[in-house]
């Protein structure tokens, strides 16, 4: 499933990157791998790959209680704690190589022939790894600790799939509800989990 998640990942942020970005670039004035343009679509992966978290956090906190075999690991002289903190780990590490592939996939826009070369601006490899490690990796951080604890808490894995439609639902809303309508941007930065609204 790992490598199935990356295909979609980068197929879908080089489908919305071309079509979203091509017109909005030339209409709006600015060029094509714009700085703002790798962040927004760095964030756009991290924000859909929550399915992927919510999979990958699930499956690794409460698989083992699941089909019970967590008293034959628990009673290992490795602790619970650092049993746990292993399996989040690698959690976190899959959907860190996951979300690699939107810089890739930002790269690789560049280079596809759609794309009018007067609206490709000098490529500062700094803007990718900036926007990965500023958006897609405290972002995924965060995806993985919320629904890590809550399939390890409940012991059942759905709870990471609940956690990850209530954060989708919670980001939107905030940003939606209390950013855009009410105007407190101040407040919608602080409860939005995923710093859409940053």
């Amino acid at each position: 499933w790992t490598w199935a998640y990356v295909v979609a990942v980068f197929a879908i942020i080089l489908q919305i990157t071309v079509e979203a970005y091509t017109a909005n670039a030339r209409s709006e004035g600015y060029f094509f791998n714009a700085p703002f343009v790798v962040a927004t679509m760095t964030f756009a992966a991290s924000f859909m790959g929550l399915l992927a978290t919510a999979g990958f956090a699930g499956d690794a906190a409460a698989r083992d209680v699941q089909v019970r075999m967590h008293p034959l690991l628990y009673t290992s002289p490795l602790g619970t704690g650092t049993f746990l903190a292993g399996r989040f780990f690698a959690a976190l590490a899959l959907n860190a190589f996951i979300l690699l592939a939107a810089p890739i996939a930002l790269v690789v826009s560049m280079f596809l022939p759609g794309i009018p070369k007067d609206l490709i601006g000098p490529v500062r490899p700094g803007d990718y790894v900036e926007a990965y490690l500023l958006f897609a990796l405290p972002n995924a951080f965060i995806a993985t600790a919320l629904l890590f604890s809550a399939a390890a808490l409940s012991r059942r894995a759905i709870a990471g799939y609940l956690g990850a439609v209530v954060m989708f639902f919670i980001t939107v809303f905030v940003w939606l509800h209390v950013a855009a309508k009410l105007g407190n941007w101040a407040l919608a930065k602080l409860a939005d989990p995923l710093a859409l609204t940053v």
